[in-house]
């Protein structure tokens, strides 16, 4: 979150609900809002370049799987 990042009243207690309910050591949010100066409009976007996950995922406790998980997905955005 950065000093311009803003949300909303109830977000962090979703996402904490989130958390507990499913026992998660990681919550993060696909979705965001985004104000245009130069229109004063409101838009709406999303990190995940896919589908979108309609329940929670879990990593695999094998750490091997995780990384090569972790650079497939960089490579395909071109981080690597």
């Amino acid at each position: 979150m950065d000093s311009d990042d803003y949300f909303s009243e109830t977000a962090l207690e979703e996402l904490y609900k989130i958390a507990e309910d499913t026992d998660a050591e990681v919550i993060h949010s696909e979705k965001y809002f985004a104000f245009e100066d130069s229109t004063d409009e409101i838009s709406t976007g999303t990190f995940q370049r896919t589908n979108f996950v309609s329940a929670p995922t879990f990593e695999t406790e094998d750490i091997g799987e995780r990384i090569k998980k972790f650079t497939d997905v960089a490579r395909a955005f071109g981080y690597i």
